[in-house]
């Protein structure tokens, strides 16, 4: 039996025996349904910022209401709504029930309070100051308006910056769920290598198999039978997010949204790759379970290190476009720093060439290194080997 048919063996009954347990069927389908959930939310929750209630004083609520209406944005309902006094609009701007008040010439604001109300009640008072103190003096009030009105500088707009604005967020937003959804594909299916290398030990199943197949073909089955699994499932979620989206009318994607999708799979490929091979050489060196998941620690919180370090980078104000210039280029943070610069358009595509060219000599690497430490500690099924022993008993 040559090697390609043994590897396909292997690979197939991990993969037939994976996708047949209640646990893979149980969290793909919740997996599945957050993923939907999250998309469809922005479609199906009610979104309330097209109106602004504002409470004020009944001393001045006549003098506003027209100036205001000129100073609001087009798209915003204003709704003015008197009180008996200055400490009624404190009130209701302090216990959230108006966006913001005005009374006794000044303007109330909350901590959500959106800036353009802001600017605008502070326009109308100054407006109405200066036309009271201007009746005082005796000027026309038709004067007034015209002095003011000449003031107006004209804007020419060549694009729609909150638009703008809003297409960077959802950027971002891409971004930081590419980033979420490798790592943890990566850490689970990491797991289910991790935990079939040992289950087979404690079984002794392994001293069966290796009868018949060389362990290096043996871990090569193992991670491309789950690695296909995996991705099968990732392919999946996207797709699933990709139709919902476009049947939920208050979902708008980013432009980069296909070369992200498609950045996603082929760097879920290649960390699956890497860090498996990981996951399996530890699962290699113990007994039990119990001992695996402690085992298995330093390996999942690197990647938690990773994951972490491209999330800060991601939502700085400053920026940290360095720092995930860095990330994006070693072999052990690529796969989640790589898809999160193709999301926010700044990866050129030098970079992505270096980096898929760097992160497949590190899967080279970490396979020969990997292999050795599980065919080592393979068939050491009565203590926990440590890391050294293993290493050395495996023949050069």
């Amino acid at each position: 039996m040559n090697a390609c048919h043994q590897i396909r063996l292997v690979a197939r009954r991990d993969l037939v025996e994976r996708a047949r347990s209640t646990a893979f069927v149980v969290s793909t389908l919740v997996t599945f349904a957050l993923v939907i959930g999250l998309v469809a939310a922005p479609a199906i929750v009610p979104d309330d910022t097209g109106s602004w209630t504002v409470a004020v004083s009944s001393d001045i609520a006549a003098d506003l209401d027209a100036t205001l209406d000129t100073l609001v944005p087009p798209d915003v309902t204003l709704r003015l709504e008197p009180v008996g006094s200055v400490e009624l609009v404190v009130e209701r701007v302090e216990a959230g029930e108006v966006q913001a008040g005005v009374g006794a010439g000044e303007v109330v604001v909350g901590v959500d309070t959106p800036p353009a109300l802001e600017t605008a009640l502070r326009a109308a008072l100054s407006t109405r100051a200066l036309t009271r103190r201007a009746a005082e003096l005796g000027v026309d009030p038709t004067t007034v308006s015209a002095i003011l009105a000449a003031g107006d500088v004209p804007v020419r707009r060549v694009g729609d910056e909150a638009a703008h604005a809003a297409g960077l967020d959802r950027s971002v937003t891409l971004a930081l769920v590419a980033t979420t959804v490798l790592m943890f594909a990566i850490v689970v299916y990491g797991q289910w290598v991790l935990v079939g290398v040992v289950e087979e030990k404690t079984n002794r199943v392994v001293e069966v198999v290796l009868a018949a197949v060389s362990p290096p073909r043996l871990l090569a089955g193992k991670v491309l039978g789950l690695g296909l699994l995996g991705l099968g499932q990732v392919s999946g979620l996207v797709l699933a997010a990709w139709v919902t989206s476009r049947l939920s009318s208050g979902v708008a994607l980013p432009s980069a949204t296909p070369a992200t999708a498609v950045a996603v799979l082929v760097w879920f490929v290649l960390g699956y790759a890497f860090y498996a091979t990981a996951f399996a050489a530890v699962g290699a060196l113990v007994t039990r379970q119990e001992e695996a998941q402690n085992a298995s620690l330093p390996l999942v919180l690197a990647l938690a290190g990773i994951y972490m370090a491209t999330t800060t980078a991601l939502s700085s104000d400053t920026g940290a476009e360095g720092l995930l210039r860095v990330l994006s280029l070693l072999p052990p943070s690529a796969p989640m720093t790589m898809p999160a610069r193709v999301a926010i358009g700044t990866a050129a595509a030098w970079e992505l060439a270096v980096s898929v060219a760097l992160m497949l000599a590190g899967v080279v690497v970490m396979i020969r290194l990997a292999a050795r430490v599980y065919v080592g500690g393979l068939l050491s099924t009565r203590r926990r080997l440590p890391l050294r022993e293993a290493w050395r008993s495996t023949p050069t």
